[in-house]
């Protein structure tokens, strides 16, 4: 064993982990824009190389990487969806304008993606229902087929009068999103567009209590 020559602890190598990492991590911040400066100019002097390199190890650990992905995600679901709607707040003029430029880029790519998209009425209103929420800070997603699982709960039948669907429905909030509700399955049901109007942004109490009285 050896003794660390900046805190005396017993290790084997002349420096400790501890300190070393200590060492490092102040001379990266006294030195940062030089040893910016010298990255930046060594990666383009050998990117074709490094972009080799990259492309090799990303094809040789493919699988792997994919697995472990997978499972952070799964494991971190809530948390990378708050990080990534942080992200948006922060950043969404950046990403409006990277966007924009990347339709400016890419005419073909995206007319050909427009011409090929399926349009679904459903998907629509999940979006909308979904930025409506996060305007109100609330992260909360639904289900992609709560539509589907609502017509059915529902028997094809408006939740507040009884009427039909099949002539056209909205999906509203039980607890509307401006009285604090969340946007999740359990809050969600499917309405007549005239019940949907009526309801407005009113406490489901409040519109009982009207239609009794």
């Amino acid at each position: 064993m050896k003794i660390c020559f900046t805190c005396g602890c017993e290790y084997s190598t002349s420096v400790c982990k501890p300190c070393k990492k200590a060492y490092l991590a102040d001379y990266y911040k006294k030195n940062k824009a030089r040893l910016v400066a010298n990255m930046k100019v060594y990666r383009a002097e050998n990117s074709a190389e490094l972009n080799a390199r990259a492309l090799e190890y990303h094809y040789a650990n493919r699988q792997e990487r994919i697995s472990k992905m997978r499972e952070y995600s799964v494991q971190n679901r809530d948390h990378l969806k708050d990080k990534a709607a942080e992200y948006y707040k922060v950043n969404s003029e950046k990403i409006k304008l990277r966007v924009a430029k990347y339709k400016r880029d890419n005419p073909d790519k995206v007319a050909e993606f427009r011409k090929n998209e399926t349009p679904n009425p459903e998907c629509k209103r999940r979006n909308k229902h979904i930025r409506r929420a996060r305007e109100f800070g609330n992260n909360d997603i639904p289900s992609k087929n709560i539509e589907q699982l609502l017509y059915t709960l529902q028997k094809g039948l408006c939740a507040c009068c009884g009427k039909s669907l099949d002539a056209g429905y909205h999906v509203d909030h039980i607890i509307p999103l401006a009285l604090g509700g969340r946007n999740i399955d359990g809050n969600l049901q499917l309405l007549t567009p005239k019940c949907n109007l009526r309801k407005g942004a009113k406490h489901p109490l409040d519109v009982m209590a009207n239609v009794i009285f």
